[in-house]
């Protein structure tokens, strides 16, 4: 069973004005390249060029909607790289207080020993240690 295509009324024709020539040739090889008629083809590329417009707007909202999903997961991760960088200075300063508190319970370990004496302990201590 074959289904006919009814057509409408309407019909858009068209002649190439002398100047236009090369349009008609970039139609031709256009068409040749699609493997369809000049006349299909012409009504594709005409039924794309009056769509072009939404379909642009689409593409620039779907683009718009990446980049923002794109921006909420860098300043996500960006709020987590701040975090990580506080727990880094955190344990910067930790480390420094831990060896501040390790110098002080060594000077008073070889000053109770005698092993030394406390200005000297507080010399080794420091020079040892790299505290202030």
């Amino acid at each position: 069973m074959t289904t006919k295509h009814h057509e409408t009324i309407e019909r858009v024709e068209f002649r190439w004005r002398q100047h236009e020539e090369q349009y008609a040739e970039l139609l031709i090889e256009s068409a040749r390249k699609a493997g369809r008629s000049v006349t299909d083809h012409a009504r594709e590329l005409m039924k794309t060029a009056l769509t072009s417009s939404e379909q642009l707007q689409h593409h620039i909202y779907t683009l718009e909607q990446e980049v923002a999903q794109v921006q909420n997961q860098l300043r996500s991760q960006l709020r987590q790289l701040t975090n990580i960088e506080k727990g880094i200075h955190t344990v910067h300063d930790n480390v420094y207080q831990v060896r501040d508190d390790l110098a002080t319970c060594v000077v008073k370990i070889l000053s109770d020993a005698g092993r030394m004496q406390d200005a000297a302990a507080q010399r080794w201590a420091k020079d040892t240690l790299d505290t202030d």
